[in-house]
């Protein structure tokens, strides 16, 4: 078990410290925001009541590019592997046909 403890001065080193980088991380505040959120009912009130803008998509432009991106989504991920397995293939044989 080690501890975050500075022995030099024996005191602790802040929450949120990392010693061999030497970088302060926002430790402290999401803790404190955590139980700012725990105690306090009201903000959590308040934020469930807040309202999202819903911005519908234009009917129009859906039924025209429907197919572009139906076709985009199905053959660009095959495309994108076969290539990958392609050049993987070119450097195994250029590694390993010797």
């Amino acid at each position: 078990l080690v501890n975050d403890v500075d022995y030099r001065r024996n005191v602790p080193y802040p929450l949120g410290y990392d010693r061999y980088t030497r970088t302060q991380f926002a430790n402290k505040d999401f803790v404190l925001n955590a139980l700012d959120y725990l105690v306090d009912p009201d903000g959590v009130i308040a934020a469930r009541t807040r309202t999202v803008a819903l911005r519908p998509l234009d009917k129009i432009r859906i039924n025209e590019e429907r197919t572009g991106w139906q076709l985009l989504n199905l053959l660009g991920p095959l495309v994108l592997i076969s290539a990958v397995g392609g050049v993987w293939q070119v450097l195994r044989k250029r590694k390993y046909g010797r």
